[in-house]
C-alpha cells in the first residue's frame, strides 16, 4: 500500500488563496449581476411609475378636454338658441314698430289738438302711455336680438352713474342701503347712454328684489388691464384696457341651475315680469363689444360685472344738453313712401303740422309716378322694405332722373345694409323706427336747410 502524499503547507496555502480569490471574483460577479438586476428593476419600477403618472395625466387631460368640449357645445347650443330667438324677436319687433308709431303718433297729434279740459283727453293720454310701454318692450326685443339701433358716444361711466344715483335711491326701498364707489382712473367707454342706463337700472332693480327684508347694494367701477388671460375670462374678452361696473347685493343669491338660465329670454324667478330684463342687458352690452359675468351662491349674494372696452378720447358728461325745438317748414314738398296705411297717414299729418306740403305713395312704383308728375318734390321719405318696389330699387330708379330729389330712408330693420351704413345707398340719410315727431321734424329740417 502506497503511502499518502502529504501536501506541503505552502502549497495548501497557495491553493486556498487561489480558491479564496476565485470565490471573491465569483461573489463580485454575482454582486455586480444582482446590482445590475436591482438597477434594472428600479429602472423598470421608475418607468412604470412614470408611465402611470403619464397615463393619469393623459386621463386627466382627456377629462379636461371632454369637459371643455361639453362646455363649448353647451355654449354653442345656447348661442344658437339665442340667435334663433333673436331673429324671431327682431321680426316681431319690426311689425310692432309700425303699429306703435301709428298709435303714438296719432295720440300725440290728438293731444295737440284737444284743449286741456276735453273729456276725451284723459283716455288718449292712457293710450299714449300704453304706447310708450309697448315701445319700451319693442326696444327690449331689439336689444335682445342685438338689432336695437344704437347712438354710441364716448361716455364717462362715473359721471353717468353719478347722474343716476338720485334716481336709483328713489327706486330702492328705505331698508336698502345704496353704496357707491367710483374709480377716478376709469377711462371712457363707447356706448349708447340710454341703453347703458337701461342695463344699470335693470340690474339695480334685480338687486333690490333680491333684498325683500332689506340689505345693501354696492355700485362700483374699476379699471382693468387684461392680458393673454382675457379669452379664458370670456370669449368676447381681448387683451387691453377695460372698464368694469359691478352691481353687488348681499341678498339671497342664486343656485347653479338658476345661474345657467338667468340670461334666457322669458325666464324669470319673479311672480310678475317679462323675463326679458337680463337678456336685454346682455344684448346691449354685447352690442358695445363687452360682456357680463355673474357670481352668486345661495345665501351669499350676487355680483353682476359689466365689462366694457375702453375708448380713446374725452368722455361726455352725464347730462346731455336739451335739444332745441325742431325747425318749422316753409311749405317744401315731401313725398312719403310707406306701405302701412295707418303709418303713412300719421307721417303725413306730422309733416303737415310741421309746415310741409305732403304727397303720399304706398310703394316705390307710386312714388315714381308722383315724381314724374309736374309737382316738384324737395324730399322723399321712403321705407326701406316694401312690396313691389323697396327703397333701394326706388333710389336706383330715381338716380336716372336729371334732378332727383333727396331721399331719407326709414326702417325698423336695423340689420338692413343701408341701416348699417353698408352697400349702395349707404351714403343717404337714415332714421330708425320707431321715431318721435320731434326726431322726424329735426331730421327733415336739417336735410332741407342744408
Amino acid at each position: 500500500m502506497a503511502p499518502e502524499r502529504t501536501e506541503a503547507p505552502e502549497d495548501l496555502e497557495a491553493r486556498l488563496l487561489r480558491r479564496q480569490a476565485e470565490l471573491e471574483l465569483a461573489v463580485e460577479a454575482r454582486t455586480a449581476e444582482l446590482r445590475a438586476i436591482q438597477n434594472a428593476t428600479l429602472n423598470m419600477m421608475e418607468d412604470a411609475v412614470e408611465a402611470r403618472n403619464r397615463a393619469e395625466e393623459a386621463r386627466a387631460q382627456v377629462y379636461r378636454e371632454v369637459e371643455e368640449r361639453l362646455r363649448l357645445e353647451a355654449q354653442l347650443r345656447q348661442s344658437q338658441k339665442l340667435e334663433s330667438l333673436g331673429i324671431l324677436a327682431a321680426g316681431v319687433a319690426h311689425d310692432f314698430n309700425n303699429l306703435i308709431m301709428a298709435i303714438n303718433g296719432f295720440s300725440d297729434l290728438a293731444l295737440e289738438d284737444l284743449p286741456p279740459d276735453h273729456p276725451v283727453r284723459r283716455e288718449i293720454v292712457q293710450v299714449r302711455e300704453a304706447g310708450a310701454r309697448a315701445e319700451t318692450l319693442t326696444r327690449q326685443l331689439l336689444a335682445f336680438s342685438r338689432q336695437q339701433p344704437m347712438k354710441p358716444e364716448s361716455l364717462d361711466l362715473n359721471a353717468v352713474l353719478r347722474g343716476m344715483r338720485q334716481m336709483l335711491r328713489r327706486l330702492i326701498r328705505e331698508n336698502v342701503e345704496l353704496v357707491t364707489s367710483f374709480d377716478p382712473t376709469l377711462g371712457p367707454v363707447l356706448a349708447d347712454r340710454g341703453q347703458l342706463e337701461q342695463v344699470l337700472l335693470n340690474l339695480v332693480v334685480n338687486a333690490r328684489d333680491a333684498l325683500p327684508g332689506g340689505g345693501r347694494i354696492e355700485l362700483t367701477t374699476r379699471s382693468l388691464d387684461l392680458g393673454d388671460e382675457a379669452p379664458a375670462l370670456h370669449p368676447a374678452a381681448r387683451p387691453g384696457p377695460w372698464a368694469l361696473v359691478e352691481v353687488r347685493d348681499d341678498g339671497c343669491g342664486m343656485d347653479s341651475r338658476t345661474l345657467e338660465r338667468i340670461f334666457d329670454p322669458f325666464f324669470t324667478t319673479k311672480a310678475s315680469g317679462t323675463g326679458l330684463g337680463l337678456a336685454t342687458a346682455l344684448g346691449i352690452v354685447a352690442q358695445c363689444g363687452g360682456f357680463i359675468r355673474v357670481e352668486s351662491a345661495p345665501g351669499a349674494g350676487t355680483t353682476f360685472g359689466i365689462h366694457l372696452p375702453r375708448a380713446a378720447g374725452a368722455a361726455e358728461g352725464a347730462t346731455p344738453a336739451p335739444a332745441p325745438p325742431p325747425p318749422q317748414g316753409r311749405g317744401q314738398t315731401i313725398l312719403v313712401v310707406e306701405d302701412d296705411p295707418p303709418l303713412l297717414r300719421m307721417l303725413a299729418k306730422v309733416l303737415v303740422s310741421g309746415g310741409y306740403t305732403v304727397l303720399e305713395a304706398a310703394n316705390g312704383e307710386e312714388a315714381l309716378t308722383r315724381v314724374a308728375a309736374s309737382t316738384p318734390v324737395d324730399l322723399i321719405l321712403a321705407d326701406l322694405v316694401m312690396p313691389t318696389m323697396g327703397g333701394p330699387e326706388l333710389l336706383e330708379r330715381l338716380s336716372r332722373l336729371q334732378a332727383a330729389p333727396q331721399v331719407l330712408f326709414m326702417s325698423g330693420h336695423s340689420d338692413h345694409p343701408i341701416a348699417r351704413g353698408e352697400g349702395p345707398g349707404a351714403d343717404h340719410p337714415f332714421i330708425a323706427k320707431p321715431f318721435t315727431r320731434e326726431d322726424l321734424l329735426d331730421k327733415v329740417g336739417a336735410l332741407l336747410s342744408g
